[in-house]
């Protein structure tokens, strides 16, 4: 070989398909990344994928660099951002459900003295909301309450108003109440919160959802958030201690495990909001009972996915595979309070 020959500048020029340029960097992610985005894709699109594969000549390394510089250099070109501070709120609120962004800041980023002052606002609406309520009417939801529950709220509204309610009380009740106002400590935050939303849901809502809460939900709402073994160790001590009580919270709890009780609609609406990453992680190590479970709730392409990653057996850490498993828990009984998902319907056969 000449050479002339041996420097000649044979590497073919990139596919000017938009779809084969896709196509390319999603090879070169490799199944991992992929399947992060592919769940993403229509059906129509990923056949075009396809197509656009097929027609690919080999790729070169030098190519595959140039076409990720040109995906960089898109970013580069792209309009600045003119409030980062807002759109990074903005971002976060339609990235995270109400329940975590308001766990996670208890005043909105970016919204300073005005974001503290509405979240006070509101803490105090919710209250006085609840006060509002005909104390006869009242004192007797409120007393399926714990004593501790009602003496924080008869600390926070007015005087008159507490006054008015505590004398519905039957007398060995209020008088715990009252006993329990004089050892009060100020709330932290998330403490807080977590009355504020349970008053909301208890007192405020619609009088069909609102019957159905107590302090059972309270402690079944962190209960479902605990491990299998501590919250089994819990349902044993009230087993032995008030057995009314045990069964009421545990007609209120759910596992990762309960999953093969739902129906198969339910598990379809469950699996359908949860990204596929996180149901291999949950899944890989499951019995084959919660498995199938799992894969015959799934779209023909995302079952396909799922059981590739399980044929290749890809070990993964305990503490991952756990927390995958509460997240599956805890979306389902997020889908659950919103009334989209039904927890104690019967399976399917």
């Amino acid at each position: 070989m000449s050479m002339i020959a041996a420097f000649q500048d044979n590497v073919p020029e990139l596919p000017a398909s938009g779809k084969a340029r896709v196509a390319v960097l999603l090879l070169t992610l490799g199944a991992p990344g992929t399947s992060r985005l592919l769940k993403h894709f229509s059906a129509s699109e990923i056949k075009l994928l396809k197509e656009s594969a097929a027609g690919l000549q080999s790729v070169t390394p030098e190519q595959i660099a140039e076409l990720v510089d040109e995906f960089q250099d898109a970013f580069k070109k792209a309009p600045g951002l003119d409030a980062p501070s807002q759109q990074m709120t903005n971002l976060l609120k339609e990235s995270l459900s109400e329940e975590e962004f308001e766990t996670i800041f208890s005043v909105s980023p970016g919204e300073g003295d005005d974001g503290a002052k509405a979240a006070e606002r509101d803490s105090r609406n919710v209250w006085d909301s609840v006060a509002e309520l005909q104390g006869e009417i009242l004192a007797p939801r409120l007393s399926r309450e714990h004593p501790h529950v009602v003496a924080v709220l008869l600390s926070k509204i007015r005087p008159d108003t507490a006054a008015t309610v505590a004398r519905e009380f039957d007398p060995a009740f209020r008088h715990d109440v009252m006993r329990r106002v004089l050892t009060l400590k100020s709330l932290t935050r998330p403490v807080q919160r977590l009355l504020e939303v349970h008053l909301r849901q208890a007192y405020l809502a619609s009088p069909d959802r609102g019957e159905q809460q107590s302090s059972h939900t309270i402690l079944a709402d962190i209960v479902n958030r605990m491990s299998k073994s501590h919250a089994d160790d819990l349902i044993v001590m009230l087993d032995q201690t008030s057995p009314k009580d045990a069964e009421k919270l545990r007609n209120l709890l759910f596992a990762f495990d309960d999953i093969v009780a739902l129906d198969k609609r339910a598990r379809m609406v469950l699996f359908d909001a949860i990204d596929t990453e996180v149901i291999i992680t949950a899944f890989v190590s499951a019995s084959e009972e919660l498995k199938e479970a799992a894969l015959s709730s799934l779209s023909a392409r995302s079952r396909r996915m799922v059981e590739a990653e399980f044929k290749r057996g890809d070990e993964k850490p305990a503490a991952d595979i756990d927390r995958a498993r509460r997240q599956v828990a805890s979306t389902a009984l997020e889908l659950w309070s919103q009334g989209k998902l039904d927890l104690h319907g019967e399976s399917e056969a």
